[in-house]
C-alpha cells in the first residue's frame, strides 16, 4: 500500500502534472482579470444589430433586428444570437418596461450582457489547451505551448472582444474546437468524432458565414488525411 501511495504521489508531483496545474491557474487568473476589466460604455453597430436580434427573439419570439414591427430577418449569423437570447432571458433578466435602446444606454446592464462572452473565452482557452496536448509531444512541452498561446490569445485578441457582441470571439472558439475535432477524427477515425466534427463545423458556419469558405478546402482534403481505408475515409468525410 505504501508503494502504491508513493507511485500515485510521483504521478501527482510529476512535472507534467505541475505544469497542468499552472495552466489551470493561468486560465483562472486571465478569466478573473478579464471579468473585472470587461465594463463597456457602448457597443458598435454590428454588435447592436446582434443585440436587437437576440432581444427580439427572447422577448417577442421573432428573430430579426428590426426596431419596430418585429419583422423576421437573417442578416446576422444566428447561433451566437440564439445563445445571447437565452442569456438575456434567463441570466440578465432586465427589468420590465424597458426596450433594447435602454440596454445599450445602461452601463450596468450592458456589462451584464457582454459577460456572455466568458462562455466563449473559457471554451477558447480549454480548446487551445486540448489542441496543444493532441499535437505536441512530450506532454510537458504541450503544457508550455498552451500557456503561451492562451496568454497571447487573451492579451492580443480576446481583451478587445469581451466588451462587444461581435461574432469574432465565438467564431474563434468554434474554429479551434472544429480543428480539435478534425485532429481527433484523423487520429481515431471513429464515427463519433466524425459526427462531432460536422456539428462543430456547422456551428462555426452559423456563427461566422465566412467559415463556409473553409469547407471548400477542408472537406475535399479530409478523406485524404484520415488514417483508414479509402472507403471508410470517404464515409467519415461525408
Amino acid at each position: 500500500m505504501v508503494a502504491c501511495l508513493k507511485r500515485r504521489f510521483r504521478r501527482v508531483a510529476s512535472p507534467a502534472a505541475i505544469l497542468a496545474l499552472i495552466v489551470l491557474l493561468l486560465i483562472g487568473m486571465l478569466l478573473v482579470q478579464s471579468w473585472n476589466d470587461a465594463r463597456p460604455d457602448s457597443i458598435g453597430e454590428d454588435a447592436a444589430q446582434n443585440l436587437r436580434s437576440a432581444w427580439n427573439l427572447s422577448h417577442h419570439g421573432v428573430y430579426g433586428e428590426s426596431v419596430e414591427g418585429m419583422l423576421p430577418g437573417f442578416r446576422r449569423e444566428p447561433l451566437p444570437n440564439w445563445v445571447l437570447a437565452g442569456h438575456l432571458k434567463w441570466l440578465v433578466r432586465p427589468p420590465g418596461g424597458i426596450n433594447v435602446q435602454h440596454l445599450t444606454e445602461s452601463p450596468d446592464l450592458l456589462t451584464r450582457i457582454v459577460r456572455v462572452n466568458f462562455v466563449y473565452l473559457l471554451g477558447l482557452f480549454l480548446s487551445l489547451w486540448a489542441l496543444c496536448l493532441r499535437l505536441i509531444r512530450p506532454v510537458w512541452l504541450a503544457h508550455l505551448a498552451a500557456m503561451a498561446v492562451i496568454y497571447y490569445s487573451a492579451k492580443e485578441f480576446a481583451v478587445d472582444e469581451l466588451t462587444n457582441l461581435n461574432t469574432e470571439l465565438p467564431a474563434s472558439f468554434l474554429l479551434i474546437l472544429s480543428g480539435l475535432s478534425f485532429v481527433l477524427l484523423r487520429q481515431k477515425s471513429r464515427w463519433g468524432w466524425g459526427l462531432l466534427a460536422g456539428v462543430f463545423f456547422g456551428c462555426l458556419v452559423l456563427t461566422k458565414a465566412s467559415g463556409a469558405y473553409l469547407a471548400l478546402v477542408v472537406l475535399p482534403l479530409l478523406p485524404l488525411l484520415l488514417r483508414c481505408s479509402p472507403r471508410r475515409s470517404i464515409t467519415l468525410g461525408l
